[in-house]
């Protein structure tokens, strides 16, 4: 018991240090009020070989009763396939993801059904995005501003047709 309870003491002490450098947020479609996929993909310098989860928060402007409608999550630690993780919950705007062990290669998180907020008033862009990286409950590493997303009023029209993806250049 006291053993276990040093360990998350210098967990705790140590997560101030640990980083997760994140490189994207990819919304498939940044049309507002539009269901879409979210791609996330970070790197972080502090592997934990077990009982490892994924902490991702969406910002306040994604309705919680509309994330609760997601209806698949996958991720990969290896450039690999996407898999499905032993297990995710939502807390209100949190999706807590249990991945069993996390590595200092590349991670990719992607969330399915969610729906892009129905209208930010006066801005274009999200609130920053929140990752947290855990062992059990206990934090190793956070990024709390993560990156923001863009968004359209509706789909942008060009040359080549019908577009409303755009590139998050906000990280």
């Amino acid at each position: 018991m006291i053993k276990s309870l040093c360990l998350i003491v210098l967990l705790v002490a140590l997560a101030s240090q640990q980083t997760i450098t994140p490189y994207y947020i990819l919304p498939a479609q940044t049309t507002l009020n539009t269901v879409t996929s979210y791609s996330f993909l970070f790197q972080t310098d502090t592997p934990i070989a077990t009982q490892a989860r994924i902490s991702l928060t969406f910002p306040i402007e994604f309705d919680s009763g509309q994330l609760a409608q997601v209806n698949r999550v996958r991720w990969s630690d290896d450039g690999g396939a996407l898999q499905a993780p032993s297990s995710w919950t939502l807390y209100f705007n949190t999706f807590v993801i249990l991945v069993g062990s996390i590595s200092t290669d590349n991670i990719t998180i992607v969330i399915d059904n969610v729906q892009n907020p129905k209208d930010i008033a006066s801005a274009t862009t999200s609130s920053y995005f929140i990752i947290q990286t855990q062992f059990n409950d206990v934090p190793v590493a956070t990024n709390q501003q993560f990156g923001r997303v863009p968004f359209t009023s509706s789909p942008i029209i060009t040359s080549g047709g019908l577009f409303s993806n755009q590139l998050n250049t906000y990280i």
